[in-house]
């Protein structure tokens, strides 16, 4: 049994994922090392959130990402419960390695816990080639320990591959549908007219708009995006109206993505999920893995996602309080594969009636 002051839980961090990808996307592989440091920096303020709501419960939780220091009152000594940690970290030299190794965590830590699993395998060997090795990092923890991989995106045959990147040997597998009942699902080929709709509406109720994201594949799609609403909203895109754009916090529309700079980074997961101004966030990848923000009442996709788990992914976000919410996929005329798999993913197992506008 954990004593009072031993670390119980590592939690491996795989949420920094989302923006290696969107700079993926974006650069290309050749030029994904030069920008990781700055991608990482895009997942310190969620991550923190995610920390103070440990921190509120009464659970002693720490993040550490990067070079980041040990503070070893805190943690060799395991006053910190709750670790959330990233890959790189632990298989960054001997440090981490050396601290698991320790008395203090071999005899207490209860829980090795690898959240948004599937990204361990769909980006961990090309892209993060630490994330295929936290097998490593789970042979140096006693075999009784408990390893908790979690993911609302795995077939089969990635569970599999999962279990096996993790060393798991037959374990529970505890499963659920991913159709949410409270959702609404709709398909439309004008962006262009969905869009101006959404200026529209929100120039008309302000802050008494439910809250939106738009997910776009590219930053150049949220700066493009960004500029329209500005274009159309002028000094309407702040509350109160004509207040100044350099203020976070009175802005009622912003984008994130992994080269939004730092201050408007920390500030957005913060107003999105608390009484503020901010009704629509325009983002990449980067915003939606870690982000809680339960009344998030409309989600869509400004073009096709690029997979059907990005999809179900960046979807969960809307409604996650249980109230009826909405979603719109806008595409463009062009035949996409990608599309058809992610209608034919909403026509088997979400929602039919999604068709019936492209019918």
């Amino acid at each position: 049994m954990a004593t009072a002051a031993a670390p119980e839980a590592l939690y491996i961090d795989d949420h920094i994922t989302a923006c290696m990808e969107e700079v993926c996307l974006s650069l290309g592989y050749s030029e994904l090392r030069s920008q990781q440091k700055d991608a990482i920096k895009a997942f310190v303020a969620a991550r923190d959130d995610q920390v103070e709501k440990f921190q509120s419960l009464g659970i002693r939780s720490a993040y550490r990402v990067g070079d980041q220091s040990l503070d070893s009152a805190a943690f060799l000594t395991g006053d910190i419960k709750l670790i959330f940690i990233s890959p790189e970290s632990l298989n960054r030299g001997s440090l981490w390695r050396d601290v698991i190794c320790s008395d203090v965590y071999q005899q207490n830590v209860v829980a090795f816990v690898i959240d948004e699993a599937h990204l361990v395998k769909n980006w961990g060997i090309k892209f993060r080639p630490d994330f295929s090795r936290l097998s490593e990092i789970r042979s140096l923890l006693p075999q009784k320990i408990n390893v908790l991989a979690l993911t609302a995106t795995a077939t089969l045959t990635l569970q599999k591959e999962i279990m096996s990147s993790l060393g798991m040997v037959d374990p529970v597998v505890i499963e659920v549908s991913p159709e949410k009942h409270n959702l609404h699902f709709s398909i439309k080929e004008n962006a262009t007219d969905a869009i101006m709709a959404v200026i529209l509406e929100l120039k008309h109720k302000r802050v008494e708009m439910e809250r939106m994201i738009i997910f776009c594949r590219r930053p150049l799609d949220c700066a493009n995006l960004w500029m329209q609403f500005q274009a159309s909203l002028g000094g309407d895109m702040t509350e109160p109206p004509g207040s100044s754009m350099r203020n976070p916090e009175l802005r009622l529309v912003d984008y994130f993505t992994g080269c939004t700079e730092e201050a408007v980074r920390n500030t957005i997961p913060k107003q999105f999920s608390r009484e503020s101004c901010l009704r629509i966030v325009i983002a990449t990848v980067a915003f939606g893995l870690g982000i809680d923000c339960p009344d998030v009442r409309k989600v869509l996709h400004f073009g096709v996602p690029e997979d059907v788990e990005t999809y179900v992914q960046q979807v969960g976000r809307a409604g996650r309080d249980g109230r009826m919410s909405y979603y719109t996929l806008l595409f463009g005329s062009k035949p996409v594969s990608r599309f058809e798999s992610v209608v034919e993913f909403i026509r088997i197992i979400l929602d039919p009636r999604a068709l019936a506008a492209v019918i």
